[in-house]
């Protein structure tokens, strides 16, 4: 980094951009993935006024994973920002749970599906937004899909655009409305994101009015001054931050001071610096969020019986209360 220090402000910008983008995505974009499905949202959202209209679809093309730069990056500030479509790679099994997981800057929602595949938990869909086509100012006015501009890598630049972060919170918080009315109660979803993702997953879940199962943010940093706390709701949702520890953009620091805010606020927080991991998703980091899905989004199963159940209940220690034994007959 020193090296791009020195360089000029557009060489600097071009690098910094193009370590962002690099590192977006775990995969390689996927249409492959069994049972993978493309949703799109209908209304749209102006630029001007994040909070005043629905949600809008497009098939443009720009919502693939290439940038292009802009000649009229004004312009194109101004005008409409359209989401792209939300791909959707359904449960394997019986489903009775949801992950909503958004990517990094530059990339989109196909770029993640196999996450599903690899993390493997039958019984949970996975829905991949995708943010919208944009000018980002980190990398010289370069379109591409953004969830919020970014206009340097200092911490207060991260979270200057607010109205951007506000605005893409809300989309996310329609998909999730979307979701719950499709069936799924709202503690069986866990929302979840990578880099700008992470950001925007926090912010969803401490803005959401509905329980939530809980939260993952990695390589990201906290929204703060657009969502400080959670809902009373979501007191006590569960939040795992993982973080690359030699992470060239967004810092370990960042995922510690993430780490510790969100345990002041009281809320159950774990979470791991991953040892030479820099702006990237790795394997080494598979085995940490199933287990934490797994243990949030659990197996639900509805059992028949012929006879009423009966149990013996004791107590444990910490005021746990367990199963002594179950009877069929009352």
């Amino acid at each position: 980094l020193d090296s791009v220090e020195a360089a000029s402000p557009t060489m600097r910008a071009s690098v910094l951009c193009l370590a962002l983008c690099a590192s977006a995505s775990a995969f390689s974009p996927s249409a492959t993935v069994p049972s993978l499905r493309s949703i799109g949202h209908t209304g749209a959202i102006a630029h001007k006024s994040p909070l005043s209209a629905p949600l809008t679809s497009s098939s443009d093309p720009r919502h693939g994973r290439s940038a292009t730069r802009g000649s009229s990056t004004a312009a194109l500030r101004m005008a409409e920002v359209v989401y792209g479509n939300t791909q959707v790679a359904e449960a394997k099994d019986t489903q009775t749970a949801t992950v909503i997981w958004m990517h990094g800057l530059g990339d989109n929602g196909n770029g993640w599906t196999k996450l599903r595949d690899v993390i493997s938990i039958p019984h949970v869909k996975w829905l991949f937004p995708t943010a919208p086509v944009q000018p980002v100012q980190i990398c010289d006015g370069m379109t591409m899909p953004a969830w919020f501009d970014i206009p340097g890598l200092k911490v207060k630049e991260l979270r200057s655009d607010e109205a951007g972060i506000q605005r893409s919170i809300d989309h996310i918080l329609q998909v999730l409305e979307k979701e719950v009315a499709s069936g799924t109660p709202s503690d069986r979803i866990v929302l979840a994101g990578f880099s700008q993702g992470g950001t925007i997953a926090l912010g969803a879940a401490m803005q959401a009015k509905m329980s939530l199962g809980g939260v993952i943010a990695l390589s990201t940093w906290y929204p703060r001054g657009i969502a400080d706390s959670p809902d009373p709701k979501n007191a006590k949702m569960p939040i795992f931050i993982g973080h690359g520890e030699n992470d060239p953009i967004a810092l370990a620091e960042w995922g510690r001071k993430t780490f510790e805010y969100i345990t002041e606020l009281g809320m159950p927080t774990e979470g791991n610096i991953y040892p030479e991991m820099g702006h990237e998703f790795k394997s080494s980091q598979v085995t940490d969020l199933k287990v934490f899905i797994n243990r949030v989004l659990g197996v639900q199963k509805q059992v028949t019986l012929s006879k009423p159940l009966g149990m013996t209940l004791e107590e444990g220690e910490e005021g746990t209360v367990s199963v002594a034994s179950l009877k069929e007959g009352g």
